[in-house]
């Protein structure tokens, strides 16, 4: 009888603590179910955005280029003291022309010794002596070759330069600071076309294909309000499941109001796809 008692009490407990834990568990789902994953705003960046660093470590005496300037590929914008690898650049050409002669005076030694000893008036241990100087002279040579290289290679090191045509933007160090091995100095960018870097929610998957065409709305600066065409550059062939989310990068011609730094955002309703 006690234990029927005790069952009918407590069972009222355990409904309304059942009921309690659904409630919650729906209150903490809830707001997820409501979020709307990514975002139709970015802002537009340049084609290339390019960190230079310098691959030797030195002290900054000056800039070739001034920021601002237009550079091309190859087109040094800092330059190192360089007195230390220029010296060892000359000192290893003139290694290479000794090993060059002496590759030179053992190739007609051992001309004129073979046919020599094919007349039977060399010896063999003549010959064999000759042989052996030729093949170090060759040696000799190919050492120097390589020496002058690594001097090349140590002199170019001194020199940081652009890789891309576009404009130095922006200096990393002053003049007379110290630069560390791989430490970034300047800022290389191109601004002839821009990217925008969209993070999509996955209603919006497999909506969007390379060359489709979208119209993006500028959010500030000159051309606010303004819209404008752009194309799709690349997609993601999948959403990244930590994040819900899937990457779309819009390619944008540069022009007097579509610059490098402005907010834009897409209408993402105006989808023209290729051919169309």
């Amino acid at each position: 009888m006690k234990k029927n008692v005790f069952i009918f009490l407590i069972f009222p407990v355990f409904c309304f603590l059942g009921k309690a834990l659904i409630s919650a568990e729906e209150d903490v789902l809830a707001p997820f179910s409501t979020i709307t994953r990514g975002s139709f705003r970015s802002v537009l960046i340049p084609k290339y955005d390019i960190r230079l660093s310098s691959q030797s470590e030195g002290v900054v005496p000056t800039y070739d280029k001034q920021e601002g300037d237009k550079v091309n590929p190859g087109d040094v914008i800092l330059s190192l003291d360089s007195r230390l690898e220029e010296a060892e650049l000359g000192r290893a050409e003139a290694v290479l022309k000794a090993a060059e002669a002496e590759k030179i005076r053992a190739q007609k030694d051992f001309k004129r010794v073979e046919s020599l000893f094919r007349e039977n008036i060399a010896s063999d241990k003549q010959f064999n002596e000759v042989v052996f100087l030729q093949a170090q002279a060759e040696s000799h040579y190919l050492e120097a070759v390589e020496a002058v290289e690594m001097a090349r290679i140590r002199l170019d090191q001194r020199y940081v330069r652009s890789p891309i045509a576009g404009i130095f933007f922006k200096k990393s160090k002053e003049i007379g600071e110290s630069v560390g091995r791989y430490e970034v100095v300047a800022r290389v960018v191109d601004v002839s076309s821009l990217e925008m870097v969209l993070f999509l929610g996955p209603d919006y998957f497999g909506k969007f294909s390379p060359d489709d065409s979208v119209t993006v709305e500028l959010l500030d600066g000159p051309g606010r309000g303004k819209t404008v065409i752009a194309s799709v550059d690349s997609v993601d062939s999948l959403i990244d499941p930590a994040s819900g989310t899937f990457r779309v990068k819009l390619k944008l011609e540069s022009s007097a109001t579509v610059t490098s730094g402005i907010a834009a955002r897409l209408l993402p309703d105006s989808v023209s796809k290729r051919g169309n």
